[in-house]
């Protein structure tokens, strides 16, 4: 996979990741984490974007995540990042069991949030970022990520 240039606004970003439909291959972004898989459109949006880290923070806490709902297969990830007064960032990184578009964000928190983080200062791009977790199966934290179109 080639390099690629980080983007600098969410348009510009959802440009680049809209002809990821499907995976020709999987990567290991974080070498320690052995049960953490991710697909090509998440490799790119992390070069994009600047977002290793935001794959090492999912990767780290999958136990925790797995946790909180041990039957359930399959959760939506999203990062929302947010500019602050004095032009710095911060995000909220939530992960769900499930995500109803037509309920708010509070009743979904209340709902279905099985891990939340917030991160007081990034790079990260403001916007919604939406993502899917996949495991094997109950007895295992082994997890995929990936772009909704690629699920």
């Amino acid at each position: 996979m080639a390099t690629l240039e980080r983007v600098k606004t969410q348009e510009e970003l959802e440009e680049k990741l809209s002809g990821y439909y499907g995976t020709e291959s999987y990567h290991r972004p974080n070498p320690f984490v052995k049960p953490f898989i991710v697909t090509d459109g998440i490799m790119a949006f992390a070069e994009l974007t600047g977002g290793f880290w935001f794959l090492d923070e999912i990767a780290l806490h999958l136990r925790e995540i797995w946790n909180a709902d041990k039957t359930n297969l399959f959760a939506v990830v999203r990062l929302i990042s947010k500019e602050k007064r004095d032009k710095t960032n911060n995000a909220d990184i939530k992960v769900y069991v499930d995500y109803d578009s037509s309920m708010s964000e509070e009743e979904n928190d209340a709902q279905y949030l099985l891990y939340k983080k917030h991160i007081g200062f990034t790079d990260m791009i403001t916007g919604t970022h939406k993502f899917y977790l996949q495991r094997d199966d109950e007895a295992s934290i082994t997890s995929i990520m990936l772009l909704p179109s690629e699920y």
